[in-house]
């Protein structure tokens, strides 16, 4: 009886000793076996095991023998899995596979060579695991990943999430550093959860390079419902491949392109958002052609500055399916859209290059249309039609061509008149009827590129395709007015071309210095002056007097192709003011 308590005991004793040890194991290879369950075939026989404390470190060194092995140990634990050579393979044991649980923040699992494989099953147990490679090495992972925790990609090299299973982990996915490929066998899944690529502070590299990049390898390698972020320093590289998503984010200079074959498709079945928080003057864009996914989706541009440009053909994906444009930014169409939903700018500018002619643009106030592209039906409330004509090389010019056009009196259509009238008759043409509603006409002239702006020249500001006339008239400028800009006087008429366009006739030569208006707004106390002086002289001022005799010199003027405008905090009750040139 004593006999047997006392060996019960030191089993004990051994168990708990076992189960206390905590440290690396470095594998060696030695044993007669491929298994990790083999003590051979580790470093003074420190063989890993399910009751280890934390930490436990497997390293798997350059040059050690059986690169191709077996993890045979059931519930095994690990902090960090460290290949420092290459061409290695751990494996499942068949037919059951036994999974490696990852519980450690730091380098879980890490590759210095090329060609790891790792086919063990992986539990992600922690949000912060990072799968790291050196600037050469290349981690493939083919075992199936489940779990509640995600991963960090870091280091230079590769990793792929390859194999012939569903990766069903939840938690995020973030690539800080160098390529993650996704490459599932079609069908599969490789991402569980939402993908960030790159992070807020930028491309470490030279030049703002992009440094943080994600391949697909196969296609529909995320869920549909997974939500995508590309930061500054991130690249989604389609590669041929067509994606669903939910929810995109793009930040920076960012950008989803395809650089295999012709654009693939990425399905919106979520909204966008773009916003600029740390890089100025670089803009996200996206390469592809964009599906909207039946529904119609909102594009949000953040900064006043900031654009989203979008260089692939934009399609409904099924039904009437458009888009709300929201955020100060701009969005910039490029190509020939099909989608045939509406198009609502509630903010901000969008800007159309290609064509969206199927959907109809409603622009709120403070919002603008601006370029020398093709949509549905205008109706602007409050807001500012900006048209432009544009030319390449090699190609014909483009102007502005709406299929209506309805304004009203709180809306401005912004006319430059300049060298692209060299190439292209018309500012804006109109397929259908034009109401004016009594909007305000903004007009300058740039005739530094080529355009004589004589006496007698005319210029098409608004083309009417149709017979009948225009529908009322620019506030302050009925049928025949003459009036000022850009240092020339002109005249307007709505019966112009065949018979109901819209032109501007240059009526004289430069015109003597002149202020022209004035408003004064009592409550913010501030004062808006406009006249006209020669086109290009940045040396005219700003005079005020309180009784004509002394005058007090303001400072300079902002002199805009001849427009002269101050805006002036004025908080005398008599004031006087002069433009003067020295």
């Amino acid at each position: 009886m004593k006999i047997r308590t006392i060996t019960r005991c030191l089993s004990l004793l051994i168990c708990s000793t076992i189960a206390a040890r905590a440290g690396t194991h470095n594998w060696n290879g030695l044993g007669s076996t491929t298994n990790w369950s083999t003590a051979a075939n580790w470093q003074a026989g420190f063989t890993p095991t399910a009751l280890e404390a934390q930490p436990v470190v497997l390293v798997f060194p350059a040059g050690g023998f059986k690169p191709t092995n077996v993890c045979n140990i059931a519930n095994l634990k690990v902090d960090s899995l460290i290949i420092n050579g290459s061409s290695y393979a751990l494996n499942n044991p068949s037919p059951v596979a036994l999974p490696i649980t990852l519980i450690g923040n730091g380098n879980s699992l890490y590759s210095a060579g090329t060609d790891n494989i790792i086919r063990c099953p992986l539990v992600l147990s922690s949000a912060n695991l990072n799968f790291g490679t050196s600037t050469v090495g290349e981690l493939w992972i083919n075992g199936a990943m489940s779990g509640t925790g995600g991963f960090n990609k870091t280091g230079r090299g590769d990793v792929f999430l390859a194999g012939d299973q569903d990766n069903i982990y939840t938690g995020t996915t973030t690539v800080l550093g160098g390529t993650l490929h996704l490459a599932k066998t079609s069908g599969r899944i490789a991402v569980g959860g939402e993908l960030v690529i790159g992070d807020l502070n930028g491309s470490s590299l030279p030049n703002f390079a992009l440094d943080s990049t994600v391949i697909l390898d196969g296609p529909q390698q995320l869920l549909f419902s997974a939500a995508v972020t590309v930061n500054p320093d991130g690249l989604l590289d389609m590669n041929g491949q067509s994606l669903a998503i939910s929810s995109l984010t793009m930040t920076g200079n960012s950008k989803i392109d395809s650089f295999t074959g012709t654009k693939p498709v990425l399905t919106l079945f979520g909204n966008v958002s773009s916003s600029n928080p740390t890089n100025a003057g670089f803009n996200p864009s996206i390469s592809c052609r964009l599906s909207l996914g039946g529904g119609t989706r909102t594009f949000t541009v953040d900064g006043n500055q900031h654009l989203l440009g979008l260089y692939g053909e934009i399609s409904s994906g099924g039904g009437n399916a458009g888009i709300i444009k929201n955020g100060l930014g701009g969005l910039t169409l490029y190509e020939v859209n099909g989608y045939t939903g509406d198009t609502l700018v509630n903010a901000g500018t969008l800007y159309v290059f290609g064509s969206l002619a199927g959907s109809n643009v409603t622009l709120k106030p403070s919002s603008t249309l601006r370029g020398p592209g093709a949509t549905g039906a205008v109706q602007c409330l409050g807001a500012t039609i900006e048209p432009q004509i544009y030319k390449t090389s090699g190609q014909p010019a483009q102007h502005l061509r709406t299929k209506a056009l309805a304004m009203d009196a709180a809306s401005t259509l912004q006319v430059h008149i300049d060298e692209g009238y060299l190439f292209d008759a018309a500012l804006l043409s109109v397929a259908g009827p034009v109401n004016l509603g009594g909007c305000r006409l903004a007009a300058e002239l740039d005739d530094t590129g080529g355009i004589s702006p004589v006496a007698g020249v005319a210029f098409v500001i608004i083309q009417n395709d149709l017979a009948d006339p225009v529908i009322g008239s620019f506030a302050g400028l009925p049928e025949g007015t003459l009036f000022k800009f850009s240092g020339r006087q002109w005249k307007i008429t709505y019966k112009g071309g065949d018979g109901n366009d819209v032109m501007l006739t240059v009526m004289s030569a430069v015109l003597p210095l002149s202020l022209d208006s004035f408003s004064y707004d009592p409550v913010s106390k501030l004062a808006t002056l406009t006249g006209n002086g020669t086109p290009g002289d940045n040396t005219y001022r700003l005079e005020t007097s309180e009784d004509l005799k002394t005058w007090t010199d303001r400072g300079g003027i902002n002199n805009t192709y001849g427009n002269l405008t101050v805006y002036l905090s004025a908080s005398s009750p008599t004031l006087f003011f002069r433009f003067v040139k020295p």
